[in-house]
């Protein structure tokens, strides 16, 4: 049994790696400049961090402040 991750593998994940801390990023500064709607600034940013995709998109879904 090979447990050996192989290069296929590393240059599939590698876009999907870039995505994921781009949208991380993109949120955490959207956080830090305007604010948000519910919670706090840094209860958004630790779900952000550590619910990786997933807190990002539900920050972008119910945490942003839409102004009008």
């Amino acid at each position: 049994m090979n447990l050996s991750i192989s290069k296929e593998l590393i240059l599939a994940l590698v876009p999907i790696i870039i995505i994921q801390l781009s949208l991380q990023i993109f949120c955490i500064i959207s956080i830090v400049r305007k604010g948000v709607a519910n919670l706090n600034k840094a209860a958004w940013i630790a779900i952000v961090l550590l619910v990786n995709f997933i807190g990002a998109i539900l920050y972008l879904a119910i945490g942003r402040r839409k102004d009008a």
